[in-house]
């Protein structure tokens, strides 16, 4: 059985609704869907809570660069960051305390810019600032943010309301 992506209006003209259908996707992966608005450009929006669902959101996030006309290089860039940072996130904010956490993601591509926002409520982490702190260091330390933030054009950081908000523009 070969895996479609379909599309079909919601009640709010202005969004499209994807589903993929045929695949081996859990009740919550097939709940998560991808969006496109008119006004806000296209974009796409993703919530991990492990590792594995920081795979599958870099997945998705590649389709949806290719379905919107990316290149291949560029589609892959945009997902190796999704899944760097998500992943770093897992493994290093959710284990800092005993509470329930999520990262929520959004790619966005507007006026010819492609847009990655990471929010999640872990403790604060401010990754722009790290990587200052430790340009110095060994270049094999810190690789997963390293490499993330040589790749982006532009990367911004604000600790809003106990939520960590990442904005990295490619």
């Amino acid at each position: 059985m070969t895996n479609e992506l379909k599309f079909a209006p919601n009640e709010n003209a202005s969004r499209v609704r994807w589903t993929c259908e045929g695949t081996s996707l859990s009740i919550r992966e097939r709940a998560d869907f991808w969006r496109v608005m008119a006004d806000d450009g296209d974009y796409i929006e993703m919530s991990v809570t492990s590792p594995e669902e920081a795979v599958a959101a870099s997945v998705k996030a590649e389709e949806f660069c290719r379905i919107h006309g990316e290149n291949e290089r560029n589609s892959r860039l945009i997902s190796l960051c999704i899944e760097e940072m998500a992943n770093n996130t897992v493994k290093h904010g959710f284990s800092a305390d005993k509470k329930e956490h999520s990262i929520d993601i959004r790619l966005l591509f507007k006026n010819h810019k492609r847009l990655i926002r990471m929010r999640d409520n872990c403790i604060g982490f401010d990754p722009v600032d790290y990587m200052k702190l430790h340009e110095a260091d060994d270049p094999a330390a810190h690789i997963g943010i390293r490499m993330v933030m040589k790749m982006v054009k532009n990367a911004n950081y604000v600790n809003t309301l106990g939520l960590n908000n990442l904005t990295l523009e490619l």
